[in-house]
């Protein structure tokens, strides 16, 4: 899924995509439609963005720093958006063992790592996995992407994936893994930019969710689709509405427009508090019956 270079950064392989590009990730063979920048599938609406597909992208050390993956009050308001989310979906995790995917700067993980039974983690970027460890993540639950075990120590109960499963470059192979590592009834959240959605449509090439390491924009019916062939069903959707602030508004201006000389400016920002979503799905699914006996 994901080597490691020598100074550390993360590649996906898979990201030279030849051209014409591949079928689509959703698994569909139908022939794709070029809109624009997007070739989108015909089946079920998921589409390839033209302008990023083709070329390399390397998780580097920038990356965190870009994304202000490390500060403290952007954790914090990231913690309470997933706490209200699992609240909204009632999914209480203080019995369950939950695995994180794509943590980020790991303010998440460390908080599910107190108030979960137990908390993996799994991260493309070795400064990512840092931070979390110490913020309070333990070390031996905490997973580079490129170097996964077979399977996990313990089976997990819920699997979730906070704006990081667009960033899978190998989602089929990844998903036959979760299977073999979830529970009997294992959950799985996963909130993601949708593809169609009113925002992607109005705003086209400015839509924020158009960035180098997103290649691949799924659809609510060709995610849940692609997640059923792996034997979770969709139990809920939801808004996942985020608690955001200023700040993290423009640190991604900055970053989608490749704009570093402007960091500084953040510094001067406010912190206010806003609430939005910007063409985001949220999805809880769970392992049906036929799955929990595979697994």
């Amino acid at each position: 899924m994901v080597s490691n270079n020598k100074d550390g950064s993360a590649c996906h392989s898979s990201l030279m995509v030849p051209d014409p590009l591949p079928p689509p990730l959703c698994g569909h063979s139908a022939p794709l439609k070029r809109r624009g920048y997007r070739l989108v599938c015909t089946v079920c609406g998921s589409f390839w963005d033209r302008d990023f597909a083709q070329a390399d992208f390397c998780y580097s050390e920038e990356y965190p720093a870009a994304r202000r993956h490390f500060n403290a009050g952007i954790g914090a308001l990231k913690v309470a958006t997933l706490r209200r989310w699992l609240q909204v979906l009632a999914v209480d995790v203080s019995q369950l063992c939950v695995c994180e995917v794509g943590f980020g700067g790991g303010f998440c993980l460390a908080e599910l790592s107190k108030i979960s039974r137990l908390a993996f983690g799994i991260e493309a970027v070795s400064a990512n996995i840092e931070h979390a460890v110490s913020l309070g993540a333990t070390p031996e639950r905490v997973f580079n992407a490129a170097q996964l075990p077979d399977k996990l120590s313990h089976t997990v109960d819920l699997w979730l994936f906070q704006d990081a499963f667009e960033h899978l470059p190998s989602p089929d192979k990844f998903m036959q893994w979760i299977k073999n590592s979830s529970a009997p009834e294992a959950q799985l959240l996963i909130v993601a930019p949708q593809a169609q959605s009113f925002s992607d449509r109005l705003l086209g090439r400015l839509w924020p969710h158009r960035l180098p390491d997103h290649r691949f924009h799924w659809s609510l019916p060709g995610l849940v689709e692609f997640c059923g062939r792996y034997d979770f069903q969709l139990k809920q959707s939801f808004s996942p509405v985020k608690k955001l602030s200023l700040v993290i508004v423009a640190a991604h201006i900055l970053h989608k427009f490749g704009i570093k000389e402007g960091r500084r400016i953040l510094e001067w920002v406010p912190a206010l508090p806003l609430y939005f979503n910007l063409g985001e799905l949220g999805l809880l699914l769970c392992l049906s019956p036929q799955g929990r006996h595979e697994a």
